[in-house]
């Protein structure tokens, strides 16, 4: 009897952080200090604009909280795993005029990572794109598009969502068609599972 089986699937992890307001009023100073100072900072391999981003920039107040508010919900989906963090950063985009190209993480600065995340902290559906996941077969040759088949799934959020996919997921951010009245501010990270 014929039959059609999957093979491979791709786990994406969701839950959404009680602590979202008051890790808001703690970072809020921070990020816009930092923002206001050197207002568009891109790394010259990323192919954005309007965007300012800590990635590869001394993180210690992230890592903090990545310690104190983060790693118990990574423990929940990963109980018997030991969690360590590679490395962990803000996006700010002041503007809807930004996008953020297809893109993984799997070898982020040169350090391979298992897992990859992202905390929503500030975000409006409404006006803000959420994250675009991309099939990884896409890049296969092959007929499946022929079968009524979507490459790109965009993926819900709201604000607070914490998100954990593979690190290898390619993904992306479309450019907004509404002009923020909010910032949207992402907190990303990349981490490794290891037996404990």
């Amino acid at each position: 009897m014929a039959s059609a089986q999957i093979l491979f699937p791709t786990f994406v992890y969701q839950d959404h952080v009680l602590e979202t307001e008051s890790l808001k009023h703690s970072l809020m100073d921070m990020i816009s200090n930092r923002y206001k100072n050197y207002p568009y900072r891109v790394p010259m391999e990323w192919e954005t604009k309007k965007l300012y981003t800590s990635y590869g920039d001394n993180n210690k107040n992230l890592e903090k909280v990545f310690k104190t508010h983060y790693l118990k919900y990574i423990k929940g989906f990963f109980p018997d795993q030991k969690v360590i963090l590679k490395s962990i950063w803000f996006n700010y985009y002041p503007t809807g005029d930004h996008y953020q190209e297809i893109h993984n993480h799997l070898n982020s600065g040169g350090d391979r990572s298992d897992f990859s995340g992202i905390h929503f902290l500030s975000f409006d559906p409404d006006q803000h794109s959420s994250v675009v996941f991309h099939d990884p077969s896409r890049l296969a040759k092959s007929t499946v598009k022929d079968l009524n088949y979507s490459s790109k799934i965009l993926f819900s959020t709201q604000e607070g969502s914490l998100i954990l996919f593979p690190s290898y997921l390619e993904h992306s951010i479309p450019q907004s068609s509404i002009e923020y009245t909010k910032p949207r501010i992402t907190i990303s990270f990349n981490i490794n599972l290891t037996s404990p």
